[in-house]
């Protein structure tokens, strides 16, 4: 039983880091399927493109959004053993659980045909909520039969204050109904971070929540343009990887025994501003025309 133990969490920590790969890879295929055009296409039909432009409107302006938060754990329940004696084993068994929390952001947005790749990029400031829980249940195993020890519940809520920045592609699918997608990072400070460990059991691998965190995300919006001067687009965002602390490759967040893979949904309102010269250009004076004399 202990050799099946230990494979099954060798086995658990080679996947671990295959969950990035795999992110990473579905959204290099979006990309690819996807990629940058500010000439929309359906079917063979072209479009006009929706993003605004000059000179109806200012390629650059605020946004916000406000949204909601969840922590699931993407590869499940972990089993250990914390100790062997004989044909006896120490087994703790964890089971992770995602909790909901609050997103609001609030930025700019900044359009441009500079680039090749990306169309659009936006910038700001947001509050997020973060937070998981883990059931854990510890036995002795002999052969087939248990003997429980201990269960319980641990728990932890982050209240982060964030800066984000993000580059998207662009494509447009329908006359008024766009796509945005792209990489972007976060960096996120845990004013508030509530740590409730109750799991104390000795000779297992655990992990604490760090309050200062660097990730690099990807993001997919939906966009459509509404009548008016803003634009709604309903966005999911998912990190893919931990640049500090780094976690060899793998994203989300380690707490007690578990890893946490957080989304965060949420509708984004892009406000379109009326563009209006700064500089108008002299404008010659007219001369009226002489009159003739009268003794002409």
């Amino acid at each position: 039983m202990n050799r099946l133990s230990n494979k099954y969490s060798s086995s658990f920590k080679n996947l671990l880091p295959l969950r990035g790969v795999f992110l990473g890879g579905i959204f290099l295929i979006a990309a690819l399927l996807f990629g940058n055009s500010s000439q929309a296409q359906s079917f063979g039909r072209k479009y006009r493109s929706v993003l605004p432009k000059k000179p109806q409107f200012s390629q650059s302006h605020w946004q916000f959004a406000p949204g909601i938060t969840y922590s699931p754990s993407v590869i499940g329940g972990r089993k250990q053993t914390a100790l062997q004696s004989g044909d006896s084993s120490l087994i703790a068994q964890s089971k992770p659980h995602g909790k909901f929390g609050l997103y609001a952001e609030i930025g700019r947005y900044h359009i441009t045909d500079k680039f090749i790749l990306f169309s659009v990029f936006d910038y700001g400031l947001a509050y997020k909520s973060t937070g998981g829980r883990e059931n854990y249940d510890d036995y002795w195993e002999v052969s087939d039969a248990k003997t429980p020890v201990a269960q319980g519940e641990s728990s932890y809520r982050q209240h982060n204050a964030s800066a984000f920045a993000n580059a998207y592609f662009f494509r447009q699918i329908k006359e008024y109904d766009f796509l945005l997608h792209g990489p972007g990072i976060n960096i996120d400070y845990a004013f508030i971070n509530k740590f409730d460990n109750t799991h104390t059991l000795p000779g297992i691998e655990t992990w604490t929540t760090t309050a200062f965190n660097i990730q690099l995300h990807y993001k997919i919006s939906y966009g459509i343009k509404m009548r008016g001067n803003w634009m709604i687009l309903p966005s999911l965002e998912t990190p893919i990887l931990n640049i500090l602390p780094f976690t060899s490759g793998i994203p989300g967040t380690q707490a007690f025994s578990s890893r946490y893979q957080p989304f965060t949904l949420s509708c984004k309102i892009m406000l379109l501003k009326p563009w209006r010269q700064k500089f108008c250009p002299p404008v010659k004076s007219i001369e009226a025309p002489q009159m003739p004399d009268k003794g002409e």
